[in-house]
């Protein structure tokens, strides 16, 4: 038979205490340490020699007191928090030991073994005991304390408790606050950027304008900081100054046999079921939705997973969701989200409509999208929500993305821009500018994002710009 060390923090009744003279002031610190008024005793019958100070262990039924006495350094109150921390000396805390918390008339013993009248255990074993205290009203109050030393007897399978009588009585005076009132998540709140599981990465523009024609595979590797799959369409790329965003994307689209000349970028991002994506979008004066036939094309960043299928490739084993437009034929369109989901029903993408708004010339419009890819290749368990400027605009569920192959999983952001289409029907009667500016991207870890559009939080800090 092994014995069990075995410390017992009771707890009792949390005495009303006024007009205490050296109770704390109203307000008490989060954290403050307070002073120690206790004493060694006997057992809780001996109220005599507690009192004096002056009594010796029971040992009727002790085996040999281990090494380490019990001792109480400090007592510690977080009165907004409502708890207290008793921070004991080392050595008195050995593996196996399980802290009870009781509320009771007097300090008691736990000598019921029982766990139906216990506030709390805690398995974890240290030098710190730690009790939060009830619901109870604003005040001042006294709390009494006893720190049992004790062993636990096992033999035969029996679960008596058989406790050495040694102890420490504290009492200690605490302020309960009034609990501060929860405080919901603040509108307008700034991206969180960073490296850290759900922090948001953001597309880094410099310090440096890039003309049309200029950039480069390379550019591409500072703004995002890793080097991307493919560049196609420098020519009709560019950076430039802008008094809202410091630096932005222009983007021209110059009319062809197919629509207009286009831009494609791919990179790999870590996978993750589900990503947010923000992004702010300007058509300069000018803009022309498209032909008058076909209005509609492919703008700014999306993502991708497994085979990436676009082109009217149908391949379970992947999806593409890209931004786009479609044209009302009447000098509006409407954003939306371009799917080569596997589930879809149309040989080519599937129109998700982000609305219905419609998309303004001449002002920056914000839109967030969020995609969470299905649970496994046999489930159609995907959504996809998106806002503008900051109103929930689209909410999609049950969606097959990804439908064979691996497990699904968001790994590639890409950017894509042109008019169409495979005809000409689909062109501008001329040259139009896009502009795009505080691009950020971030996974959804345990609940946790640095872009929350459901509180608001889809707006890149000044100070984290370039």
């Amino acid at each position: 038979m092994k014995s069990l060390l075995r410390i017992l923090f009771l707890l009792p009744l949390l005495f009303f205490y006024q007009n205490c003279g050296s109770s704390f002031e109203a307000g008490l610190s989060q954290s403050e340490s307070l002073s120690l008024q206790g004493s060694p005793g006997s057992s809780p019958d001996n109220q005599s020699n507690k009192e004096n100070n002056q009594s010796s262990p029971d040992t009727n039924n002790v085996p040999l007191s281990p090494t380490g006495a019990p001792e109480i350094l400090d007592i510690q109150v977080n009165a907004q928090e409502r708890s207290l921390t008793v921070r004991l000396k080392k050595g008195v805390s050995d593996e196996g030991l399980v802290f009870d918390y009781h509320l009771g008339s007097q300090p008691q013993k736990d000598n019921d073994n029982s766990r139906s009248n216990d506030l709390g255990d805690s398995s974890g074993v240290g030098s710190q005991l730690f009790y939060t205290f009830p619901n109870l009203p604003e005040g001042d109050y006294k709390v009494y304390g006893r720190v049992y030393y004790s062993s636990d007897n096992f033999a035969n399978g029996g679960s008596q408790l058989v406790a050495n009588g040694q102890y420490l009585d504290f009492s200690t005076e605490v302020n309960i606050a009034p609990s501060e009132p929860e405080v919901p998540p603040l509108l307008g709140r700034y991206i969180k950027v960073g490296s850290n599981p759900g922090d948001a990465q953001c597309l880094n523009l410099g310090r440096n304008n890039v003309s049309f024609g200029s950039a480069q595979l390379s550019h591409w590797t500072t703004w995002l900081k890793k080097a991307p799959r493919f560049f196609i369409g420098r020519e009709f790329l560019s950076v430039e100054d802008n008094d809202r965003y410091g630096k932005v994307l222009r983007h021209k689209f110059v009319p062809n046999f197919k629509g207009t000349e286009w831009v494609a970028m791919g990179a790999n991002i870590s996978g993750s079921q589900t990503y947010r994506l923000v992004q702010s979008i300007y058509f300069e004066k000018g803009w022309d939705w498209g032909g008058e036939r076909y209005q509609g094309g492919k703008l700014g960043f999306g993502f991708g997973s497994g085979t990436y299928p676009t082109g009217g490739k149908d391949d379970p084993k992947g999806f593409t969701a890209r931004l786009g437009w479609r044209g009302n034929r009447d000098g509006t369109a409407n954003i939306i989200v371009y799917s080569y989901a596997a589930d879809r029903s149309t040989e080519y993408g599937e129109d998700i409509e982000i609305g219905p708004q419609t998309a303004p010339i001449g002002e920056w419009i914000e839109i967030t999208i969020e995609i969470t890819t299905n649970s496994s290749i046999g489930k159609s368990d995907g959504s996809l929500r998106g806002w503008i400027n900051g109103e929930l605009r689209l909410n999609k569920s049950n969606i097959g993305w990804q439908l064979a192959g691996n497990k699904p999983m968001i790994d590639s952001l890409f950017y894509m821009g042109m008019y169409g289409g495979h005809g000409h029907d689909w062109s501008p009667d001329g040259i139009t500018y896009m502009k795009l500016g505080d691009v950020c991207w971030s996974q959804v870890v345990n609940g946790y994002s640095g872009i929350d559009p459901d509180a608001g939080i889809t707006k890149l800090n000044p100070q984290d710009r370039n």
